[in-house]
């Protein structure tokens, strides 16, 4: 029986030894070695312990463990999911037996069994099991061979960098890479390099990069082949470091130099790419334009040039970025592609280049949008593009480029509604169809432009018939007709609208009716005016009555007419002549409202303030007036004395005024305005305007006014500040009141709540400083040399120090660029040097010389003298230049303010230009134009008068309020002056005021 099993153990062992060598003459496959895995763990079950049973055992682990690989490789490599179950069976038999084998393992096998053991563990999800093994090994490293080692090495850095504990990882790999043998070192500087990278040391990445993509050899496999997947990956990670940064010229060089050839335009793509996603703007550009100078094909070339026109607009150069879509569109439009979806795909991403623009500029498109939509569509028939063009360039008001675009979408939204095949290509082509129509239309219109009107209508016409808009387009081509005085072919027009049976607006039909009669009543034809308004009566019942007794409308149509379309006076006033003669006796209230309405309309188109001011007067007269008729009469007569500047008749009408609900606050603030202009005490008004509105603007500027206006600033001040807080209209509201009574407090708090910077501060700051100077002045001034022996040089001691003080303000007032302090501290300066100088001289000599000693110390005493005579010259000079160009200083606000009475912080300057004044007066300089100009004010207030009268005659001659403003300024009526500022503003604007 033992023999038996003798001969069956070396049967088996006979079989597996033959399969092995089969195994190794081939590559097995998983039946295989299922096959040898059944035979082998019989086998294995039959032998004795010893080498025999031990190199069966690691044999079997090694099949187990290569059948777990076979089965992860299923699948094109997703195997892992369907075999789940056998991988991890075969993986943990594979274990088991390692660890069986390691117990008697030799110890050349046994380094190798550890290191598979911690590859299995690391697979089956044991990273601190396998960790444990590959530190077993680095621990015992000397039992073990080198190579396995630094691989153990690896797997441990490795296990680091992937916990992203890059600094521990990279102290690992540079133990690794200090082995020698080490077999992958190509890998570890790899690592080594992102370990820096990760850290942040990106400089230092980039050079361990360069340094290995620079070394071919570094990739080559021990069969001497390149591994070109890694040395591809590592040129692409290069790039990724490069990202992090712009990069140069130099930089792209080098990138192509170490990318491998097949992957050189990939890298520097990609390097664009990213440096564009990561807002490196202008090194994307670099790149792009690097790829464009290369051989590349024609589809490289024109995403290159989409991505160069891209980041052109980012970078904001948009001007740059017209002149590349123009180049890209061309490039696409001659481009032969090979892959018509590329091309296709190409275009979209330059048409989203600028449809992306566009709606950046959504709300406020630029001139360049335009030229960039242009620079497309020269190009390519895209009817959306064609319609946000036009959108874009009618925000723009640039009317002639928007009825291009508009009449061009147009055309093409009708071939597409025309052809079911690419009906369904657009979303909402019939509403970019009116769109269009329409757009055109009021592009048309903008330009004033009648031959583009004419072309504008007809397109709608031709292309949209019975569109929604079609009976007002007619309209519209009526009223051509009339600018173009061909009155017949509008007459005609009008006719035919208003007894269209298309749908429509019916005002624009009863207009139509109404401009049909008229223009009749304009070619003066009565025979087609009688006709026409039967033929109306009969098919416009509703209006039976008004077109029967139209014989007495013909001559409010005319004036209607005339008030529409005319321009000119002297039709105005001919018309306005006709009304004015025409007898009402036997007229209802509503046709002499509408009499009136119509004298009061021309009256003002006549700008005859007094015609307005009578006919808005028999207007109001008129029984049945409605109340916003009322109001809008009265809102004429407050016009037409505000242009006469009568503001008291202003007034009147509107304290008698109906206000609308919700204009409370604007009424009682022009009420109050009207009431101030009148010369009357406009408190109350501007007190009720402070309880009711809740503009805060509005609030502060009549805060200020109430201030202003007080008898008793500081009261008015510290009534109305809490309006003014936050304010610059605070620190003026303060000055008013500390005209009125200065405080410290109230100076302190103003300087608190002004920017020291402003004219206000400065003329408070200033006050101070110019008390300083002024004391030390006066001290300075009241000093006296000791005649005595003993004291005489302390005395001059302490004069020369008094002025050097003085020196030093008037160094501080040069440097702030002050006229004010630097005159007066200069003046100082200069008087008192001269004055040291003389009371020097007359110093008595000292007792007991001779006539030649005396004549000695006459040449010294002289010659002491001398510098202060040199300084009060020099500094005299300085003086005079400051006061030759005080006008061209702030001195001279601080001398108008000084004028001007009614004006925050006068009294402080007054007070400044007397300090000027007395120092000046000193010097012996001419003051007479320092003092206050009241003789001119009141030669001021006759002109005013004067040209109040001129403004009456002709109240739309700006050149007379400018004057009027000018004069108020000076005389400080500030609400006059912002009165004139506002008319002029709406004069200017071809408003009413």
């Amino acid at each position: 029986m033992k023999d038996l099993i003798i001969n069956i153990r070396s049967l088996f062992m006979s079989l597996i030894i033959l399969c092995g060598l089969s195994a190794y003459a081939e590559k097995m496959d998983i039946d295989t070695h299922n096959v040898l895995i059944d035979k082998l763990e019989q086998v294995v079950g039959l032998s004795e312990e010893g080498v025999s049973k031990q190199a069966l055992i690691q044999r079997l682990a090694d099949l187990h463990s290569e059948r777990a690989r076979l089965y992860a490789m299923e699948n094109e490599g997703k195997g892992d999911i369907k075999y789940k179950n056998e991988i991890e069976k075969d993986r943990t038999a594979a274990l088991k037996l390692y660890e069986k084998s390691i117990k008697t393992a030799t110890n050349i096998d046994k380094p190798k069994i550890l290191f598979q053991m911690a590859q299995i563990h690391h697979l089956l999800g044991n990273p601190k099991k396998a960790q444990k093994l590959y530190e077993e090994i680095v621990k015992n490293q000397k039992r073990y061979d080198k190579e396995l080692v630094a691989l153990a090495y690896i797997e441990l850095a490795d296990y680091d960098y992937y916990k992203q504990k890059f600094t521990s990882a990279r102290k690992i790999y540079n133990k690794a890479i200090s082995i020698k043998e080490s077999p992958r070192k190509a890998y570890i500087k790899y690592r080594i390099a992102w370990c820096d990278f990760q850290l942040g040391s990106t400089r230092g990445a980039l050079q361990k990069m360069v340094i290995l993509l620079s070394d071919t050899s570094m990739f080559k496999r021990p069969d001497g082949s390149t591994d070109q997947s890694f040395q591809e990956e590592a040129s692409r990670d290069l790039v990724t470091f490069y990202a992090r940064y712009g990069v140069t010229s130099d930089d792209i060089a080098t990138i192509a130099r170490l990318s491998p050839a097949n992957a050189k335009d990939a890298n520097l793509t990609y390097l664009a790419t990213e440096l564009d996603r990561t807002g490196k703007k202008k090194s994307a550009l670099l790149v792009w334009a690097t790829l464009g100078t290369q051989k590349r094909s024609d589809d490289d070339k024109l995403e290159g040039q989409i991505k160069i026109a891209k980041i052109q607009y980012d970078l904001n150069k948009k001007d740059q970025a017209i002149k590349e879509i123009a180049l890209a569109a061309k490039m696409l439009k001659e481009s032969d592609c090979d892959d018509k979806a590329k091309c296709s795909n190409y275009k979209q991403l330059l048409r989203t280049v600028v449809t992306d623009w566009g709606k950046a500029e959504e709300r406020e498109p630029s001139s360049q949008l335009i030229f960039a939509y242009k620079a497309y569509l020269s190009e390519f028939n895209d009817l959306e593009m064609n319609y946000w063009a036009g959108i874009a360039a009618q925000k723009k008001k640039l009317w002639s480029e928007s009825f291009n675009f508009f009449k061009k979408s147009s055309e093409l939204a009708y071939e597409v509604i025309h052809d079911s095949s690419m009906k369904s290509t657009i979303v909402n082509v019939d509403k970019i169809f009116e769109g269009s129509l329409l757009g055109t239309i009021e592009a048309a219109e903008q330009t004033k432009n009648l031959e583009l009107r004419d072309q504008a209508y007809a397109q709608y016409i031709r292309l949209n018939p019975r569109g929604e808009k079609s009976i007002e387009v007619n309209y519209q081509i009526a009223q051509v007709f009339l600018e173009k005085n061909e009155n017949e072919k509008a007459a005609n027009k009008f006719k035919e609208i208003a007894l269209s049976d298309a749908n429509g607006p019916k005002s624009i039909k009863d207009k139509a009716a109404d401009l049909a009669l008229d223009t009749l009543v304009v070619l003066k034809d009565d025979a087609k005016i009688e006709s026409w308004a039967t033929e109306f009566s009969q098919k416009i019942p509703a209006r039976k009555q008004e077109f029967l007794i139209i014989a007495r409308k013909a001559i409010i149509n005319q004036a209607a007419v005339t008030i529409n379309q005319s321009k000119a006076n002297s039709e105005l006033q001919k018309q306005f002549d006709k009304l004015s003669k025409t007898s009402l006796s036997s007229a209802s209230s509503l046709e002499k409202i509408n009499f009136q309405k119509h004298r009061l309309l021309l009256a003002t188109k006549l700008k005859s303030m007094s015609e307005v001011i009578l006919a808005a007067t028999m207007l109001l007269k008129e029984k049945g007036l409605s109340k916003d008729d009322q109001r809008d009469a009265n809102q004429q007569l407050v016009w037409a004395h505000e242009m006469n500047l009568d503001f008291k008749s202003a007034r009147a009408v509107l304290i008698r005024m109906d206000v609308p609900k919700g204009n409370e606050g604007e009424h009682t603030l022009k009420l109050a305005v009207m009431t101030e202009l009148a010369g009357l005490n406009p408190t109350f008004y501007y007190e009720k305007f402070l309880k009711i509105s809740n503009d805060r603007n509005k609030k502060q500027d009549v805060a200020l006014t109430l201030v202003k206006l007080a008898k008793n600033p500081s009261v008015a001040f510290n009534k109305y500040k809490s309006h003014l807080s936050g304010s610059s209209k605070y620190v003026i509201a303060g000055l008013y009141s500390y005209d009125h009574k200065r405080s410290k407090s109230l100076k302190k708090d103003l300087l608190n709540n002004a920017k020291h910077n402003t004219f206000e501060a400065q003329l408070l700051l200033r006050e101070d400083e110019i008390k300083t100077i002024s004391d030390k002045a006066v001290k300075l001034s009241r000093h006296k040399l000791s005649k005595s022996t003993k004291w005489m040089k302390s005395s001059i001691a302490e004069r020369v120090n008094q002025i050097a003080q003085m020196e030093k303000i008037a160094a501080g007032a040069i440097k702030q660029k002050d006229f004010t302090l630097q005159f007066l501290s200069l003046a100082s300066v200069s008087i008192e040097n001269e004055r040291l100088a003389k009371d020097m001289l007359a110093l008595p000599q000292p007792k007991g010389l001779n006539k030649e000693m005396k004549k000695q110390y006459s040449t010294l005493l002289a010659q002491q003298v001398e510098p202060y005579l040199v300084n009060a010259k020099a500094v005299k000079k300085k003086v005079n230049e400051l006061w030759d160009d005080k006008n061209d200083s702030g001195f001279k606000d601080v001398l108008e303010l000084s004028n001007q009475p009614t004006q925050a912080g006068s009294k402080v300057a007054l007070e400044e230009v007397y300090s000027v004044t007395r120092t000046a007066k000193k010097l012996k300089y001419r003051v007479k134009d320092l003092a206050q100009k009241q003789p001119e004010r009141r030669k001021l207030a006759q002109e005013l008068a004067n040209l109040k009268t001129k403004v009456k005659k002709n109240p739309y001659d700006s050149s007379y309020l400018r004057k009027i403003k000018d004069i108020e300024e000076r005389l400080g009526s500030g609400a006059m002056v912002a009165y004139i500022d506002a008319r002029l503003t709406k004069l200017s604007a071809g408003g009413k005021n």
